[in-house]
């Protein structure tokens, strides 16, 4: 884990209590947005969602303990596989962590984005029907989304959830839509590069090999992308936190 990361996670484990939580978002982040084994991935979620629930024992009425669980929970499940992790009972555990969260605090925008996902992922892995066995219904999800975005009118995610939710026949249609218009958009890239290793311009399919592949440089860059937007979020996420982390290892000290 990259000094940027360990060294808020350390200084949180350290300080205990509400440095918890500085430690959990912290580890869960760089799991989520950083992390290349997925192996070790999985290994860090898991270990942010015990700390979280042992966290709970000892300050049952803290959203946060809550919250991250939820989070590595969630993450951790969609790494093995939704179906899977319904099957060991781990969607009962997110939805009840999230719907506390909210109790606690219920202006908890991003609790109300995760509990209006679980609905919708639940039901677009599973269906309806047995989505209901495990607690998950299409009205409620688009509640979730519906009261996030009022929370947080900024939120792109509450926004494209709402218009593109599992049950929803105009949100299949637009998600097809969207499917479609990618597709078209490969065909016509395809055939430019046809064209142009027929004229030989070196810019085709046969062009230069000391210059990287499209495909290469996209992936580059959304590598980096993905690098700031999470040291970005880390920033501004712990930068309330990291006081009170501070304020406790002095006292401590």
């Amino acid at each position: 884990m990259p000094a940027s990361f360990r060294r808020p996670c350390e200084a949180g484990l350290k300080a205990g209590g509400a440095g918890i939580t500085v430690a959990n978002k912290a580890q869960a982040i760089y799991a989520n947005y950083l992390e290349k084994s997925e192996k070790n991935k999985l290994a860090l979620f898991l270990e942010v969602a015990e700390r979280a629930e042992a966290q709970q024992a000892d300050d049952a009425k803290n959203p946060n303990a809550y919250y991250w669980m939820a989070y590595a929970l969630g993450r951790y499940s969609q790494g093995i596989s939704v179906a899977k992790a319904l099957a060991q009972g781990l969607g009962g555990k997110v939805k009840g962590a999230l719907e506390t969260t909210i109790k606690l605090q219920p202006k908890h925008a991003d609790a109300h984005i995760a509990l209006g996902a679980f609905h919708a992922e639940v039901i677009d892995k599973v269906g309806k029907l047995l989505g209901k066995t495990q607690g998950a219904d299409t009205a409620t999800g688009l509640k979730m989304f519906q009261q996030a975005l009022k929370l947080n009118p900024a939120s792109a995610i509450a926004t494209r959830r709402i218009r593109q939710r599992p049950g929803d026949a105009r949100g299949r249609q637009e998600d097809e839509g969207g499917r479609e218009a990618l597709r078209r958009g490969r065909r016509v890239r395809t055939a430019r590069c046809d064209g142009a290793a027929r004229r030989g311009d070196g810019e085709g399919r046969t062009g230069r090999l000391d210059r990287p592949g499209r495909a290469s440089r996209l992936r580059l860059r959304s590598g980096a992308i993905a690098r700031r937007q999470a040291r970005t979020a880390l920033r501004y996420s712990l930068q309330g936190s990291i006081n009170v982390t501070s304020s406790s290892l002095s006292n401590s000290g």
